[in-house]
């Protein structure tokens, strides 16, 4: 669902404002969900803002100290 967002105006720039208020947890989710289509959204003229965000909060999680690793092994669905 958030492939279709992320390659809409409008739905890319909703998914941007809610993750920097996400909870950790829900960036993990958003990741995991983002991650099979990374390639395509990064080319996508909407979607690679939402690529660029997704990042971006990935690495001030990490520059912050958090356990990215435990983080989205937690919220994958294996």
């Amino acid at each position: 669902m958030i492939k279709w967002y992320s390659a809409d105006q409008h739905g890319s720039r909703f998914i941007q404002q809610k993750l920097e208020m996400a909870s950790d947890e829900e960036k993990g989710m958003v990741f995991q969900e983002v991650l099979p289509h990374a390639l395509t959204l990064m080319t996508d003229v909407f979607g690679n803002y939402v690529i660029q965000k997704v990042m971006s909060c990935i690495y001030l999680d990490y520059k912050a100290g958090k356990d990215l690793v435990t983080l989205f092994r937690s919220t994958s669905s294996d």
